[in-house]
């Protein structure tokens, strides 16, 4: 599908690679520098989509998403769940034992925590925007630096893979969400998320009201807003908005709740979408940001 899209760059990120995967080839991106960026894009209309990481299996949930989803701005329109390969790339000449410092997403680098505690015992970790911008770093580099990243930004940047699957499990996943200006009933949609703050009880009283319907939670998050001086809870909930017993729950909820928000109901990967939505696996194959 031909649509423009504000993804987390630069080139060769896996936020780039899931709007690939999940739009199609003739998606335009617009590669922004931050979440943050991503986010204020669609805010200010220069497009109407955008990708961002909102939980990966090993590091868990992204705080940069997660502030941005409880400004209230923002909906979820649909997810992309893709498995991701990290590699440990670095300019020629530069051997493992050389390494002084490795750059990474701060979540890419919770994911290898096992193999830099094992291969790189007291290497220097620094935390940089994406896992693209520390392979983009990496090559100008003066010292002796080496990132964690997909295979297509060696290829990019002309980095050298040292050492490929580092992370600490081969089923690593991250989910990442369609995101519009405001969330909508999809008409398949199999999977709600709302964003709440509750006086009493937090995420805990939040789940019961779903328990109560039967209705399952599949993930629960809680994060400190300091704008609102208060936690705000996120669950995501296997079920449509429009059924009678969520629409009961949420309505719950809402009168349970100081702040409440129901972000978008939405189909899950492998359900439909855009595209028909399936799960992926980054670092197989070459690909080009168009």
């Amino acid at each position: 599908m031909n649509v423009t899209c504000a993804v987390l760059g630069p080139s060769g990120s896996f936020c780039a690679q899931a709007a690939v995967a999940y739009w199609g080839p003739a998606a335009r991106m617009l590669l922004m520098n931050s979440i943050e960026e991503v986010f204020e894009a669609v805010a200010q209309g220069h497009c109407r989509h955008g990708m961002v990481p909102l939980q990966n299996s090993l590091g868990g949930s992204v705080g940069a998403t997660l502030d941005q989803l409880a400004a209230g701005r923002h909906g979820i329109a649909g997810e992309y769940q893709m498995r991701v390969v990290q590699c440990l790339l670095a300019p020629a000449g530069v051997e493992a034992g050389d390494i002084e410092v490795v750059l990474s997403q701060a979540q890419a680098l919770a994911q290898c925590r096992k193999f830099l505690r094992r291969a790189l015992p007291g290497v220097r970790l620094e935390a940089v925007n994406s896992t693209a911008r520390a392979a983009e770093m990496v090559s100008r580099w003066p010292g002796r630096a080496a990132a964690i990243a997909p295979v297509q930004a060696a290829e990019l940047y002309r980095l050298r893979v040292l050492a490929r699957g580092i992370q600490d499990r081969e089923d690593s996943t991250t989910r990442f969400i369609h995101l519009v200006q405001r969330g909508r009933q999809h008409p398949r949609a199999l999977r709600t998320t709302v964003t709440v703050a509750l006086g009493q009880g937090g995420a805990a009283a939040a789940r019961d009201i779903f328990a109560r319907s039967g209705l399952p939670v599949t993930w629960v998050e809680t994060r400190w807003y300091p704008p609102a001086g208060e936690y705000r809870h996120y669950l995501s909930v296997e079920a449509s908005a429009d059924v009678p017993e969520m629409r009961a729950a949420l309505g719950e909820l809402r009168l349970a709740s100081t702040y409440y928000r129901c972000l978008g109901s939405y189909p899950v990967a492998g359900t439909g979408g855009v595209q028909p939505l399936r799960r992926g696996v980054a670092g197989s194959g070459k690909w080009e940001v168009r």
